[in-house]
Formats: C-alpha cells, structure tokens, sequence
C-alpha cells in the first residue's frame, strides 16, 4: 500500500530481516508505547521475538492479524496493525513522535476504513489525548469505556458511513493531501476549455465554475482574458489555497452548500454553469433536485452549462465517495426541454495514481 501525504511517500509493507533493529527501537521506547498494554519491552530479545511472529503470522494467507511497517523514503517511522475478529478489524499503531500532526496516521486508518468491510475499532487509553484526538476526526458509530489486560480503554467503533457534512470531508481532502495527488486534479482543463471556447463566450461573461476546489482551469480562463469567474466550493480550505494562487483581481469566491445554498441563489445570473466531478457525489433525490433548481434559477436564457462526471461504466467512488454516475439521457432528464445539447463526448483521464477515470463532458445551451 502506497500513499502520498504532504509532499511524502509514505508505504505500508510487511516486515523484512532488515528491519528488524529499527522495530526494536520502536518497542523498546518507553514515551512512545507508554499507553500500549504492557508498555515498552523492557528486554531487546522480547521485542523480537515478536518481531518474528508478527513477521511470520502476516505473510500466512488466511491470517487474521496483519502487521505493517510504515515507511517514509524506505525509513520505518512506525507500526500499523489489524486484527480480524468478530466482523471487527481492531487497529494497533505506533508512530515516531517527529513525525505526529502530519496527518499521516489519519491518512492510514482512513485507507482501512473505506477499503474493508468490517468496521474499524481501536481501544485507546483515555489519557492517550493524541489518539483520542486522531480518532475523533473520524464519524464515531460507538465509543465506550470498558477493559482490557485489567486497564481501563476507550474502545472506539469508526462508522462506515460518511458524516453528512461535505464541508469537513472536503476540508479534510485539502488539508491532508498535496493538491497534485488529489484524484480528480487535472494539470491541464483541455476537455472543459474546448467546451468554453465553443460557446464563443465574452470575455465579460459571468463564469461560475461550482465545486471547483483548487481547479487549474481558473488560472487557464485568467490567461485566456476573461474576467468575471465565478468560483464556489463547499471548502474554505481549498478556496483559500487557490486565492493564494491565482489571487482575487476578476474573481469572486463564493463558499457554499449546492446541496443547501444560501448565498449562490442571490447572486446574478450567469452565462456559464461549469461543473466537473461534482454532481456525481450527490446520491440523495433532494439533494440532485436542489442542485437542479439552482442550476436553473441562475443560467440565463442563451446561456451555457458544461456537466463533466463520471460516466456509467466510470468508477465507483471516489475520496471516499459512493458516486451517481451519468449518462447523456440522465443529463437531459434533469436539465428538461429548456435545455439543448450542443456537443457531448467520453473522455479517459487518467489520474494522479496512474488509474484511469471515464467521464461524460456535455455542452447544453438553454434556448427558453
């Protein structure tokens, strides 16, 4: 397992011969396993002896206890494990103190969180703050105060539902992950500007590019003259990262629900509606609708919308993210008989991760 955090390659493998004495160090350091069960191995064979059964019992297939070094730039910086038992997978972990608020352990349970289907649970001493501060980041299904080897824990039950509150998901997004390893960041806007130049558009003309986080398109519009964009996200994080750079001369930044709006519905209307990926994480019927009535409250007569999102046979989630995914005929239903299509095409990106996404880009005009 792979994952980039902060300009870090960070890895997860199991334990090779090599590692040994750096995982010694690790449990044998009195501070950081003071509120393990058991504390800190006193005597240096102890350590590894577990080291070797820990190394042997992760690599038998059926095993229920896994166990990971974390690795930064191939330097082991802490210990991650799971244990499977009663359609629960506990989690045990260890990081060197140089590398705590980075949001590297976050990052990690996250992973495990979304790629297993048992729910995650870790027993944390309740004086451990900075455990209990890290799993407290995440939607809490079940926390109580019970037991274990005769001391007192907080056993934590993460649920396997996002909270209902976009504006932390996406905060998150943006605060723990560099901007070019974010799934849907694209270098280069060349579908969504081919669509923009076919509407021969002004360069006054009002542009609202919603959901657009730190988008490059805004900087590709900047220098293609236009100057009166338009930007929202849901995310104060990602808006402020990309006013610092782009800055604000010819843009407005707009931080709002499209699933509740309550500043989008009082702004002028627009000549342009742009969306790429962000319809398609809406799955409730309400919150589609409200998008829809929004969409059409602000496009003016003659006006142009641009819906890129996953196609049907595109991915399933993304960030996370159960996905609604489109089709051409799913456009035209919501948008209704005001609005034409223009031009409409697949398109393979290929993300940061090297995985390929299929989206639907479609142009619509609104003729009434």
């Amino acid at each position: 397992m792979n994952l980039s955090i902060n300009n870090s390659h960070i890895s997860l493998c199991f334990y090779k011969e090599e590692n040994l004495n750096d995982f010694i160090d690790l449990f044998t350091d009195e501070e950081l396993c003071k509120y393990m069960a058991g504390g800190a191995f006193e005597l240096e064979k102890d350590a590894e002896k577990l080291f070797y059964y820990l190394q042997n019992i992760s690599f038998l297939e059926n095993s229920k206890r896994k166990a990971y070094g974390v690795f930064i730039e191939k330097k082991l910086i802490g210990h991650f494990e799971t244990v499977l038992e009663n359609n629960e997978l506990e989690i045990i972990y260890l990081l060197k103190k140089n590398f705590w608020g980075k949001g590297i352990m976050f990052k990690i349970i996250s992973y495990f969180n979304e790629q297993n289907l048992e729910y995650i649970t870790a027993r944390v001493h309740p004086n451990n703050t900075n455990s209990t501060k890290l799993l407290e980041k995440f939607t809490i299904a079940k926390k109580t105060l019970t037991y274990f080897n005769e001391q007192k824990v907080l056993k934590y039950k993460l649920s396997k539902k996002m909270a209902n509150n976009f504006e932390e998901h996406w905060n998150k997004a943006y605060l723990n992950t560099e901007q070019k390893k974010l799934g849907w960041y694209e270098e280069n806007a060349a579908p969504t500007l081919k669509l923009i130049e076919k509407t021969n558009l002004e360069k006054h003309s009002r542009i609202l590019n919603v959901g657009a986080g730190t988008s490059k398109l805004i900087s590709s519009l900047l220098e293609k003259g236009y100057n009166n964009i338009i930007v929202n996200d849901i995310s104060k994080i990602a808006l402020n990262k990309l006013k610092e750079q782009v800055g604000e001369i010819n843009i407005e930044y707009i931080q709002d629900d499209l699933t509740k709006p309550t500043i989008l519905t009082n702004i002028n209307k627009v000549d342009l509606w742009n969306d790429r990926a962000v319809l398609h994480f809406f799955k409730e019927k309400e919150a589609i609708e409200t998008y829809f009535n929004l969409l059409k409250k602000l496009v003016k007569v003659n006006a142009y919308v641009i819906l890129s999102e996953f196609a049907l046979d595109g991915a399933a989630k993304c960030c996370g993210l159960d996905l609604k995914r489109y089709s051409l005929e799913m456009f035209t239903e919501q948008l209704g008989e005001n609005f034409e299509i223009k031009e409409h095409f697949y398109y393979n990106f290929r993300n940061p991760n090297g995985d390929l996404r299929k989206y639907i880009y479609a142009l619509f005009k609104r003729i009434n």
